[in-house]
């Protein structure tokens, strides 16, 4: 019986391995304090390329005190395949990941546009703290910037030419709890919230 154990965990490591060898290409490998230790902490986006949707992994490692790193967060559904229906379309792709002031800040490029996502960490999670949305239409780019923090959701119309920017519409709305990176859904502006139900900034 013991050698049967021994033998399901050596296959369930195996497989494991396996999962993590396909993401065989690093789109990004950052550093920068996110948990104000001090330290220099690591992100990392990693592709696989050899699958016809092209999906991401991504994982972040804390910096201990007496040096290499701790997982602390990965997944393979917070970044958005390059090609999610399996063909040469892209609906999203990653464009730039940076730490900025203990901050992780995701930016996605769509075909008409462009989001930014801020998660900081405190609470024991990764959390959305800022939203920044921009579709360019026929007549206008749409803009939403969203401090989730504060709950100020300021939303303005920016027209093309020498046409002014239409007046900004400016609310306070409620965000609590914070969305969780592990809830987060690349494509727009929903997130699921602690109860499992998908919800909308």
């Amino acid at each position: 019986m013991r050698k049967f154990y021994s033998i399901c965990l050596i296959l369930v490591l195996a497989v494991k391995a396996m999962g993590q060898e396909d993401y065989n290409k690093t789109i990004f490998n950052i550093k920068g304090d996110l948990n104000k230790d001090g330290l220099a902490d690591l992100v990392i986006v990693k592709a696989n390329t050899n699958d016809k949707h092209h999906p991401y992994s991504l994982e972040i490692l804390f910096a201990k005190n007496g040096g290499g790193y701790e997982s602390v967060f990965s997944s393979l559904k917070t970044v958005m395949p390059k090609f999610s229906d399996g063909d040469e379309r892209t609906e999203l792709i990653l464009e730039k990941l940076q730490i900025v002031k203990g901050v992780l800040i995701f930016t996605n490029q769509r075909i008409r546009g462009n989001m930014t996502h801020k998660f900081r960490y405190q609470n024991g999670n990764f959390e959305l703290i800022g939203y920044i949305n921009r579709n360019a239409g026929n007549e206008y780019i749409d803009n939403t910037e969203i401090n989730l923090s504060t709950g100020l959701k300021t939303v303005w119309h920016e027209p093309y030419g020498e046409i002014k920017n239409t007046p900004k519409k400016v609310s306070l709305e409620k965000y609590k709890p914070l969305p969780r990176l592990q809830d987060f859904i690349p494509l727009g502006s929903s997130h699921l919230g602690r109860n499992g139900v998908q919800k909308e900034l």
